[in-house]
Formats: C-alpha cells, structure tokens, sequence
C-alpha cells in the first residue's frame, strides 16, 4: 500500500526549506502555525521528499555546469551560512507536481 501522498503545502514548503527560508516564514505565508511545519520535517515522507528534490537539484546543476562550464560551485546550490538564513517573506511559488 502506497503511503499518502503530501499535500501542495506541504509540497511548497519542502521547496522553501530548500531554498533557505526559515520555518516561521513558510508557515506565515501557508497560512499555517510554524508548530505544523515543524511538524512535517519529522515525517519521513517529507524527508523523502526533501531528498528527491535535492537530488533533483543537484543532477540539475551538475547538468548546467556540463553543458555551461560552470565555476566548480554555483552560486545558486551554494549553501547560505546560519547568520544569512532567508529572512523575508518568500515570494509565492506555484504547485507544480512532478509525475515520474
């Protein structure tokens, strides 16, 4: 039996903790309590999927950087240090489902 699938928010807010936005920002823009967020981070279908869209990030870039000759770290992968964390409002996101 196939577990539940997750729901757009919970979709979107996979994306923005990619992205670097804080737990407090992502709820307030889902409209949500940051507790429900926190929440989700725990569930391993949620660690699933941050690991598929990582994964899929990272054989993006790598696809770039073949195509492209990119520096060896591109800045957009680039992984912001604790003190620079996104702090503002995340700009909306549309859903938009993957089908493998």
């Amino acid at each position: 039996m196939n577990p539940r699938p997750l729901n757009p928010n919970q979709l979107t807010a996979a994306r923005l903790l990619l992205h670097g936005y804080q737990v407090r920002l992502i709820a307030e823009f889902l409209d949500l309590h940051p507790y429900t967020v926190s929440r989700w981070k725990k569930d391993p279908r949620f660690q699933a999927e941050l690991r598929r869209q990582t994964d899929l990030g990272v054989r993006h870039t790598a696809q770039q950087g073949a195509t492209r000759n990119a520096p060896a770290q591109n800045e957009a992968t680039a992984t912001p240090p604790d003190d620079q964390t996104r702090s503002t409002p995340p700009t909306p996101l549309l859903y938009s489902p993957v089908h493998s």
